[in-house]
């Protein structure tokens, strides 16, 4: 038995200092005042010329086959986003871009049959919203978010000297308030990855209190909001920072060593990408917004609406222990639509009322694998003249999981999956009803050869 003894006393004192880290609550911490500026650019563009030329000899007759096309396809996108926190304010606000242009052009010419094409199309959009939740006391808040949006498209066919237009702006305005908070606390889950692979190594030479962690937490989320232009130089500060750290609050034996630095720049790399939120919020808001549609030429066809959206949801993230997640949420939707603009047999107003629950379970064993398992339950009503004047009532079901497993560097796995229920004229029997069901799937497997 003493042959036994020796080696389960080791692998128990490893595991208890090893699930150490994992008895802190993540819902603890709070993220410090931090500001991050990010802007993005990306660009596409994609070309083909040919040409063919042929003879046929049928023995009685001779053909000629022709064909030349030419394609340009051009795209472009810009992206700029900014996040503010502080104990007062929770401020984001998102703007993007986009320009596209294709061009055409086909010629296709067998004896005396000819098909020429010249087609070319142009689009651009803008949309920027921001939004500013203010808090008052006891977690109290108001919160305001402006959205506008606009777009521009023509399509046209060079050969008939005919195009098609197409513009559509909105803008909206929501305005609400509410109780609770919820905070990004995955940074405080990084600092304890981090702290954990450094242990396991054996280089963690004292037991750590949750104020010292909590501390490395916010020097961590104060690094990743910090912008650089040069990545390598990012990199460098970084890790020569979260080593400081270490090294002046004699938490490491050996910080000289290959296998400190290697765990090091894997965990500040890979051990923070997997998000978490903590908190509990209740907000109701109003959101008026105004529509401006018109298609065609010499406004062959617009359209023009003016909604407004109630709503009350409540929100709760939990992360219940380092390696679960429970999130459920529930509330209530009522959008009123007033067509300023009818069109054909459109009717002046339209009501929609929704009722809906949801639930989700995310694991999260590593920082190379996760997976999620969620539900909603939806109850809703679409009705036009009058709010609830008929009993057109629906039922929808969604179930759907996803995961992502880090088999090893060359092989990576990824699934989605969903399933959804749709019923209509559920509190109705003598009302015409319908049924839909719809199964989705997706998988991926990434295997590198070399």
């Amino acid at each position: 038995m003493k042959y036994f003894l020796l080696p389960f006393t080791f692998i128990l004192i490893n595991l208890i200092s090893f699930a150490q880290f994992e008895n802190f609550d993540l819902s603890k911490y709070k993220l410090p005042d931090i500001k991050r500026h990010q802007l993005d650019f990306n660009f596409q563009s994609q070309g083909q010329n040919s040409s063919t030329f042929a003879i046929y000899d049928s023995g009685t007759e001779i053909d000629t086959f022709e064909n030349n096309q030419n394609e340009f396809y051009g795209r472009g996108n810009m992206n700029y986003s900014f996040y503010r926190n502080s104990n007062k304010v929770q401020i984001s606000v998102k703007a993007h871009t986009s320009i596209r242009y294709d061009r055409v052009e086909r010629f296709y010419r067998f004896g005396d049959g000819i098909t020429d094409n010249d087609n070319s199309y142009f689009g651009s959009g803008f949309d920027i919203q921001y939004n500013i939740k203010y808090f008052l006391k006891n977690n109290w808040f108001l919160t305001t978010s402006p959205v506008f949006d606009i777009s521009y498209s023509e399509d046209n066919n060079l050969i008939e000297n005919s195009e098609w237009k197409r513009s559509e702006r909105g803008g909206s305005l929501l305005v609400g308030g509410g109780k609770g908070r919820i905070e990004h606390v995955e940074d405080f889950r990084h600092a304890i990855l981090i702290l954990q692979k450094l242990d396991k190594k054996g280089i963690i030479k004292r037991n750590l209190s949750e104020e010292e962690i909590v501390e490395l937490s916010t020097l961590i989320s104060e690094l990743k909001n910090k912008r650089f232009f040069d990545y390598r130089k990012q990199k460098e500060i970084e890790l020569t920072t979260i080593d400081s750290f270490l090294v002046s609050n004699n938490i490491i034996n050996d910080e000289n060593s290959i296998s400190y630095f290697v765990v090091l720049q894997e965990m500040w790399s890979y051990g923070g990408r997997q998000f978490r939120e903590s908190g509990n919020q209740f907000t109701f808001f109003v959101k008026p917004r105004y529509d401006f549609n018109m298609y065609g030429n010499d406004e062959e066809y617009i359209r023009e609406q003016f909604s407004t959206d109630y709503s009350a949801i409540f929100i709760s993230m939990n992360p219940v222990s380092f390696k679960w997640q429970t999130n459920y949420e529930f509330g209530v939707l009522h959008s009123h639509t007033k067509f300023l603009l009818p069109v054909n047999s459109t009717p002046e107003k339209e009501y929609f009322s929704r009722a809906f629950v949801s639930g989700l379970a995310g694991f999260y064993p590593n920082t190379r694998t996760n997976f999620d398992f969620q539900g909603i339950m939806s109850l809703m009503h679409n009705s036009y003249n009058e709010a609830f004047d008929n009993e057109a009532y629906s039922f929808q079901l969604q179930l759907s999981t996803s995961g992502y497993y880090y088999i090893s560097e060359r092989m990576r796995l990824g699934y989605n999956i969903s399933y959804q229920n749709n019923k209509s004229g559920i509190l109705n029997r003598d009302r015409k009803n319908s049924k839909q069901h719809s199964f989705n799937y997706y998988l991926n497997l990434n295997y590198a050869i070399f």
